[in-house]
């Protein structure tokens, strides 16, 4: 057994700079998310939101990621949050979010896709932004994903804005 040194065992290894090697490694989806507030860590069974408190709101079930392809636009498909943190995206759009999610575990696909979700990318694309969250599936959203983190992490403390 010989004994090397630092530059004998970096000269070995590789470091992973380029976000797309390190997302196929990870899993496809970005290790970490950060948003206003604070940053999202992916796990194997759900994301973790933790702010610059060092509080923490695990979300069982979804992976987020960062998404910018729709013009700021948030949202959820079949368990992955994808947010656009260039469009304004905080700790209250994920639980939005997440209460999307949850309307699919509820309603499941068909229902989802015929109640929820075909009707809000429409409603997104033809109303103003007060008009589209004042639509009963976004509202309902919003309540279940806030009703999620009062049961689930009690004393976890953000401002909730309701619009």
């Amino acid at each position: 057994m010989k004994k090397l040194n630092f530059d004998e065992i970096s000269s070995s290894m590789f470091v992973l700079n380029d976000p797309e090697q390190l997302r196929s490694i990870v899993g496809g989806t970005d290790p970490i998310v950060n948003i206003t507030g604070g940053y999202i860590v992916n796990g194997s069974n759900g994301a973790t939101f933790t702010n610059y408190n060092g509080d923490s709101l695990f979300l069982p079930g979804v992976k987020v990621t960062s998404s910018d392809q729709w013009d700021d636009a948030h949202y959820q498909l079949n368990g992955t949050i994808h947010l656009d943190p260039e469009g304004g995206a905080d700790v209250g759009t994920l639980i939005h979010e997440y209460g999307h999610y949850l309307q699919q575990q509820i309603l499941g696909d068909a229902g989802y896709y015929n109640q929820v979700a075909i009707p809000s990318v429409y409603s997104a694309a033809t109303n103003s932004y007060d008009v589209h969250n004042a639509q009963a599936y976004e509202v309902t959203a919003t309540y279940l994903g806030n009703n999620f983190v009062k049961n689930s992490n009690p004393g976890f403390y953000y401002n909730v804005v309701y619009k």
